[in-house]
């Protein structure tokens, strides 16, 4: 069976690691320069089972009122996005409901709990390193309201199946992360995920490639797809200088250009571009330096160290595909080092912050978009948002076992396409 996989960052990696596992030739078709150069190059590094919520919470509507104006909103709609937004938008806010909240929460779980799995797997067959650490997420809060709030939360999504947790007073949070010293009078408390890990998915998808290629996958980089048609039971993906690439199957991985891809076959997908931000920061000199991905849950992003690397990341704006760095969304981001690691802020170099933007691809209900598609041979691995990470080895194993007609361990039609119909 040959495949066409097109896009590499962590879903299609993963989706050609998996498809290759079970005896396909897989070609994988990227426009960068190399694999994870968008969406998965400067992501905030957690993968977090206890931070699959979608963005669409209850409550939306009465934030974004909140935030008018605020050049710190978590969440942000850019004025000449709003047109193309429209449709996408009304659902995005359909699904805003404590109920499907609660749902999509318990669905999103299941996809990380068992990426989690599987990422062990993968680490003991290929023996890659990206600098995993597996020492879990602090969530800490300012308000005791919030925290309780938080708490009453957690326990239901623990009842329901999600990540365990652990709450902790102000005492123990410090204990646990004495990095967090500085601003004990300031957090009324704190949440421990034990079971959270983190890692660069860029290196990831570095070391992945090359183990890949050493098992018979070819890359074709630099190669953007300019059309996709099927004819005669055969894709043919046509590339530069009038190239096609014949192909028995297809899989989308282009994360949030995935939609305009399958457009031409008539298929709707409703997956938008939220662009996030994040700072990777040079820990030298830092004595105590922190061990865990600290989110703030005030500031809604996270502070995660990689190696020797603060990764600082947060913040969603939906602009359309424009990929400009606005000054105050890295302002947003210095601030809340700033407010959480106050005596490293006073001392870190601010001319080498190395800021970066992706778009990640958000679904109108906040779900991954998985498998097939109305159109034989055409399969999804998109969707994810801001959890693509937390989510790619299942993700990708559900499709490549569709592909090949074998059993789930998870039920893969709760993320179809078909649900939106």
């Amino acid at each position: 069976m040959h495949v066409v996989v097109i896009g590499a960052g962590v879903q299609g990696i993963n989706t050609a690691y998996y498809l290759n596992q079970l005896g396909a030739e897989v070609i994988v078709v990227d426009s960068a320069s190399g694999p994870a150069m968008q969406c998965s190059f400067g992501n905030g590094g957690g993968i977090t089972p206890s931070a699959v919520d979608p963005w669409n919470a209850p409550g939306l509507v009465q934030m974004l009122l909140k935030y008018i104006g605020r050049k710190d909103s978590p969440l942000l709609f850019r004025l000449k996005a709003l047109p193309g937004l429209t449709t996408w938008g009304l659902k995005f806010l359909k699904y805003a409901t404590m109920e499907k909240y609660i749902k999509s929460n318990q669905i999103n779980g299941q996809l990380a709990n068992y990426s989690v799995d599987l990422l062990n797997d993968i680490r003991q067959d290929t023996e890659i390193d990206y600098g995993f650490n597996n020492n879990g997420t602090i969530k800490i809060f300012r308000d005791q309201q919030s925290f309780d709030q938080h708490v009453e939360l957690s326990q239901t999504l623990k009842e329901l199946g999600n990540a365990d947790f652990e709450s902790l007073d102000v005492k123990q949070t410090i204990q646990l992360e004495p990095a967090l010293a500085g601003i004990s009078d300031k957090i009324s408390g704190g949440i421990y995920y034990n079971s959270d890990e983190a890692g660069n998915s860029h290196i990831y998808c570095q070391q992945m490639k090359a183990v890949l290629e050493q098992r018979g996958v070819n890359f074709l980089f630099n190669t953007p797809v300019k059309s996709l048609q099927k004819s005669n039971q055969h894709f043919f993906v046509s590339v530069a200088n009038k190239q096609a690439i014949k192909a028995d199957k297809v899989v989308i991985c282009a994360g949030a250009k995935s939609p305009s891809l399958v457009k031409p076959f008539g298929i709707n997908l409703p997956v938008k571009p939220a662009k996030g931000y994040s700072l990777s920061i040079p820990m030298n000199g830092w004595n105590n330096k922190p061990t865990h991905l600290i989110a703030d849950m005030s500031l809604h992003a996270g502070i995660n160290p990689l190696n020797n690397i603060l990764r600082v990341a947060g913040t969603a704006e939906f602009a359309g595909f424009n990929g400009e760095i606005s000054a105050d969304r890295i302002d947003n981001l210095i601030g809340l080092v700033d407010s959480v690691y106050p005596e490293f802020a006073a001392t870190m170099d601010r001319t080498n912050l190395n800021p970066w933007a992706g778009f990640r691809p958000m679904s109108c209900d906040g779900k991954a978009i998985l498998g097939k598609t109305k159109v034989d041979g055409l399969y999804l691995n998109t969707g994810q948002g801001q959890i693509g990470w937390t989510t790619s080895t299942a993700s990708s194993q559900l499709v490549a076992n569709e592909i090949f007609d074998l059993q789930n361990k998870i039920d893969i039609n709760q993320y179809s396409i078909n649900r939106f119909n």
